[in-house]
C-alpha cells in the first residue's frame, strides 16, 4: 500500500451566503410521467433567498466511444422566493423511450438579486420503466 500526503494553506474560506437544498423522488418511472423538484435556498441566519433558480436536467451517458454522446438539457428559469416547486415530464421532454434504466442528472443553480451570488448543486435520479400487466 502506497500513501501520499501533501500540505497547504488556505489563505482565506469565504462562506457562502446561502444554502440550497434540493429534494427529488428516490427514483421516478417512465409511466408516472412527471417527476416535482423541490428547490429551497436560505440565508444562513434563516431568511428567505429572493432571485431566480435554473434547472437543467439531461441523461448521464455511459458510453465505451472515445466522444460521447451528448443532448441539449431541458432547462427551467423560474422566480424563487425561499422555496419553489418545478414539475417536469423529464422521460417525455429528453425524449427518453427506449432504455429500461437510464441515470439522468437535475443540475441546480440559485442566483440571489440582492447580493449577486450563485450556488450551484448536482443531483442523480435514475428513472425506470414500469410495464403493466395484462391478464
Amino acid at each position: 500500500m502506497q500513501v501520499f500526503s501533501k500540505s497547504f494553506l488556505v489563505a482565506e474560506y469565504v462562506l457562502p451566503k446561502f444554502g440550497v437544498d434540493v429534494e427529488l423522488p428516490t427514483y421516478g418511472t417512465f409511466s408516472d410521467g412527471e417527476t416535482t423538484i423541490k428547490v429551497r435556498a436560505t440565508y444562513h441566519y434563516g431568511g428567505a433567498v429572493k432571485g431566480e433558480a435554473t434547472v437543467s436536467v439531461f441523461p448521464k451517458y455511459k458510453s465505451s466511444y472515445l466522444q460521447p454522446f451528448f443532448s441539449e438539457p431541458v432547462r427551467r428559469v423560474v422566480p424563487i422566493d425561499g422555496t419553489v416547486g418545478i414539475t417536469l415530464n423529464v422521460a417525455k421532454e429528453l425524449n427518453l423511450n427506449d432504455d429500461y434504466a437510464r441515470e439522468v442528472v437535475f443540475d441546480v443553480q440559485v442566483r440571489a438579486k440582492t447580493p449577486p451570488e450563485v450556488i450551484l448543486h448536482c443531483l442523480f435520479l435514475t428513472l425506470l420503466i414500469c410495464r403493466s400487466r395484462r391478464s
